[in-house]
């Protein structure tokens, strides 16, 4: 889901939980602007697009689907934190902007 962490979705958490579903979209409108997901989880490949509002930011989390990953951002190798006791990682801070999140399992 998508979840305020300071008054005015100044900063969010974006941590989508499908479970079986193949795809999802959300637009959460916001003070500042339009907080845009959408998700195509497909086997081997889980794409997330996501869209942050101009001077916000965002923690992003992916579910840990596969013990063996890799995660690119806008086509770069995106740096990963396994999340202690839970099935996630991190991709940590993103700042405002589009960002297209693969990752190959």
């Amino acid at each position: 889901g998508i979840e305020p962490l300071l008054p005015g979705f100044e900063k969010v958490r974006i941590k989508p939980q499908l479970a079986s579903l193949p795809w999802a979209k959300a637009v959460i409108p916001t003070i500042k602007g339009q907080i845009r997901l959408e998700i195509e989880n497909k086997k081997g490949e889980y794409r997330m697009q996501v869209t942050i509002p101009a001077n916000r930011e965002s923690e992003i989390y992916l579910p840990l689907l596969s013990k063996k990953y890799e995660v690119r951002n806008n086509g770069s190798l995106q740096k990963t934190t396994l999340v202690k006791d839970a099935p996630f990682i991190s991709l940590g801070s993103l700042t405002s902007g589009t960002h297209t999140i693969i990752m190959r399992y």
